[in-house]
């Protein structure tokens, strides 16, 4: 998801996540244009998914890079999208002498795959607790290997 961001005064400050303003944050120097860009599965920016294909965070716009002052904007960014299985054809036309009938097409439905994520130690055995500071790492495996 990006933010996207345009100005009728040159801006210097910060736009950052709310709920992460240290790990998801793009630093803005005399520009009128800027963006800060969030991952949707990144937990460094906190991307709340509300729903299948609606995404959502709060973002804000500081105008000074250490202190929030009342000139400073708030604002929450939502973005849906359609995430549904799609049908894709192609219709084919052929130009050939002889008797053969010139048209064909090719259609398929693409599924799309079932995915699991796994905390799991750094050698990608499985884990039953964790604390604070343990080496970790998250492994996606896709159930099927036919999807």
């Amino acid at each position: 998801m990006i933010a996207k961001v345009k100005t009728s005064k040159v801006f210097n400050g910060r736009i950052y996540a709310k709920s992460r303003p240290n790990s998801c944050v793009a630093d803005v120097a005399n520009s009128v244009d800027f963006e800060i860009k969030m991952a949707y599965h990144d937990l460094n920016c906190d991307v709340k998914q509300e729903s299948f294909g609606e995404f959502s965070n709060d973002i804000v716009i500081q105008h000074h890079d250490m202190i929030v002052t009342n000139q400073d904007l708030g604002l929450s960014v939502h973005c849906q999208y359609d995430l549904s299985n799609r049908s894709v054809s192609h219709g084919v036309q052929l130009e050939i002498n002889g008797e053969v009938d010139p048209a064909g097409t090719q259609s398929a439905t693409v599924s799309s795959p079932n995915v699991t994520m796994m905390i799991t130690d750094r050698n990608g055995n499985d884990i039953t607790a964790a604390q604070v500071g343990d080496p970790l790492a998250l492994r996606f495996e896709i159930i099927d290997e036919n999807s």
